[in-house]
């Protein structure tokens, strides 16, 4: 086991990921475009907290999860835009 296997913060974007994955498949109705650019960016989460957790730096570490994080906001405006595209919008 890695220790970025124990981590909360990995074991939800693990989880986040899976769902993602889940509903993009359900769904055939969504662009391949769009269905391609949410399922990476949903990925990326999980592998660049997987990958920081390698790192030997500080530095290195930190730019792995800003990274991760960035991808999460790109994902959930991606996520929005679906919503919408398909009048799923609950506000």
């Amino acid at each position: 086991m890695f220790s970025f296997h124990r981590f909360k913060t990995y074991q939800k974007a693990f989880d986040y990921h899976s769902s993602v994955y889940k509903h993009l498949k359900a769904n055939p109705r969504i662009e391949r475009y769009m269905h391609d650019q949410v399922g990476r960016s949903a990925l990326s989460i999980v592998a660049n907290i997987a990958e920081g957790s390698g790192s030997r730096s500080d530095k290195a570490r930190k730019n792995y999860y800003a990274i991760a994080r960035a991808s999460l906001f790109e994902n959930v405006a991606l996520l929005d835009v679906l919503l919408k595209e398909f009048n799923l919008d609950t506000k």
